[in-house]
């Protein structure tokens, strides 16, 4: 099942939702075209969680085990988003992404810059989405709590979901 319309990275790049993008691409390396889902209207990670787990529901798909596959820097986020947001009872879940090193994962659509925001953003939501019922709780070791800070300082934050203190930016939500 493949779950994604067009979402903030993916708007106005891709001419068809990032479902299909993905589901064309599990045929062509084999995947039966007759087991592929797609669902092609989430534009958010919890979005492609729930909305994910409805579609499968409805089609009367009881899953003992759930490979989740996203960014590398989003691992995280999407287990949590997961554990909290799949509805009871929850299938065994594990989380892959492309195994890119980190030389070679500045070289795709945006600027570094841009992908050290990207991932700036998902930091914060790691520490904030708790609190807003979107996600589990995780525990941030302080040092890489201090990193994010550092680097929001160096004037990386503007992906954030609300500014950090000294920003007087408007936020952004992704």
């Amino acid at each position: 099942m493949f779950s994604g319309g067009y979402g903030l990275g993916t708007s106005g790049r891709f001419t068809e939702p990032e479902a299909q993008v993905f589901a064309r691409r599990a045929v062509q390396l084999g995947v039966p075209v007759d087991q592929v889902l797609t669902e092609e209207t989430a534009t958010n990670t919890g979005a492609n969680i729930t909305l994910g787990a409805k579609l499968l529901s409805e089609r009367g798909v009881r899953l003992q085990s759930v490979l989740l596959v996203t960014k590398p820097y989003m691992e995280r986020r999407a287990w949590a988003t997961f554990k909290k947001q799949w509805p009871a009872p929850q299938p065994r879940v594990a989380v892959t992404s492309p195994q890119i090193d980190y030389d070679h994962y500045f070289v795709g659509a945006y600027p570094k810059s841009h992908e050290i925001r990207i991932m700036l953003g998902d930091m914060q939501r790691i520490r904030e989405y708790p609190k807003l019922g979107y996600q589990v709780e995780q525990e941030i070791p302080p040092e890489v709590w201090a990193a994010y800070e550092q680097l929001v300082r160096l004037g990386y934050g503007g992906r954030a979901i609300v500014p950090p203190p000294d920003d007087t930016s408007p936020a952004i939500a992704v």
